[in-house]
């Protein structure tokens, strides 16, 4: 069972959202707000897998006498969901700067819009303070952001106890994603020890806190589900996010580009310590592969020396064995959760989980 409301509908939600924040700049330097407008569209056009999901498991957990309208009014569900996408959308704001990156969802992202937007001089030197200018920028936005995601659960029209839990679960999710993100960092920059276990730490932190814990539990917390079994989606949310994030380690590195949309072995080009380099680290076949990790200028003759190299020391092996046991405990947590919840919901979770683990894209 999947909710009955349009993408367009969350789109709308989204588009107010940024509303009331280019509202509270009115007086302001007309440059900032010509900023957070290119903002607001490149914040459209994604998946919307974080609010959709939020929006699929509060429709079949909801008792049907006490759900929250969406369609057509306004209500904390509408708000939440919308929420939750600028929060993830503030990430990757931070994510782009720290990244270096230019293209979000196969097009031109925030900064290079803002940059190709600026007035000043388009030669060489101008060119670099202008990026330079429009990744200051996407910090000062993100970070905006950030703050107005907050009001928007500070001020949501609930009880005061279930908006406290809503709140504390907020919380969670902003301080896991940023102690993720930094230890993707400081792995990648060689300031902590590449082991597997901090990777895997790494990628439960940076992307299943948010992605799906927070979306799986405020659903519960707004259907009345007492903190023990909020307790369980947010067990469930942590295995999705790991399973997410293997799945996304698997098709940089042996997916179709055409699907998937990334540069071939992208990780290894920026260097970055996925599961499966912390796997490769610890064999014979490591001294070959090391030579282009964090090369950027890999050609076809090193893309395919280097995926030989991951086959024949086992490292692909390794992570398709562990994107089948992760999504084996997926599915036995949602056992663990059909046993106090309705039956339409481990049909839409097992679901989710196949489409995470078979995703191409």
């Amino acid at each position: 069972m999947m909710v009955e409301i349009e993408t367009s509908a969350i789109d709308y939600e989204i588009r107010a959202m940024f509303r009331t924040v280019i509202d509270k700049t009115e007086g302001h330097h007309p440059s900032f707000r010509k900023a957070l407008h290119i903002a607001a569209n490149s914040a459209l056009g994604g998946k919307l897998l974080r609010p959709r999901l939020f929006l699929d498991l509060y429709e079949v957990l909801a008792d049907p006498d006490d759900k929250f309208r969406y369609d057509g009014v306004e209500s904390p569900v509408k708000e939440i969901a919308a929420a939750i996408e600028v929060l993830h959308f503030a990430f990757l704001l931070h994510d782009d700067v720290i990244d270096g990156d230019f293209i979000r969802r196969g097009r031109p992202n925030f900064i290079s819009r803002l940059a190709q937007q600026s007035k000043i001089s388009t030669d060489d030197h101008h060119d670099a303070e202008r990026k330079e200018w429009a990744r200051s920028s996407a910090i000062l936005i993100g970070d905006l952001l950030l703050a107005e995601v907050h009001q928007i659960f500070a001020r949501l029209d609930l009880p005061h106890a279930k908006r406290l839990q809503l709140l504390d679960l907020l919380d969670h999710a902003i301080t896991d994603s940023i102690i993720g993100e930094f230890m993707d960092v400081s792995l990648s920059k060689g300031l902590i020890s590449p082991q597997l276990a901090d990777v895997q730490q790494m990628s439960r932190l940076k992307t299943a806190t948010y992605t799906f814990e927070l979306p799986l539990c405020s659903a519960a917390i707004m259907a009345g589900y007492d903190p023990q079994k909020s307790a369980e989606f947010a067990t469930l949310g942590g295995l999705l996010g790991l399973l997410f994030q293997f799945q996304d380690d698997f098709l940089s590195a042996f997916g179709n580009q055409a699907e998937h949309g990334k540069d071939e072995l992208s990780d290894v080009r920026e260097g970055k310590e996925t599961l499966i380099i912390a796997y490769a680290r610890k064999t014979a076949a490591w001294p070959l592969i090391q030579p282009y990790f964090g090369n950027a200028n890999l050609n076809k003759e090193n893309i395919r020396e280097i995926k030989e190299l991951l086959v024949t020391c086992g490292a692909q092996s390794f992570l398709e064995d562990t994107i089948a046991h992760t999504a084996r405990l997926c599915r036995d947590q949602i056992l663990r959760i059909t046993a106090f919840s309705p039956a339409e919901v481990p049909v839409l979770l097992n679901a989710l989980v196949d489409s995470l683990e078979g995703r191409r894209s």
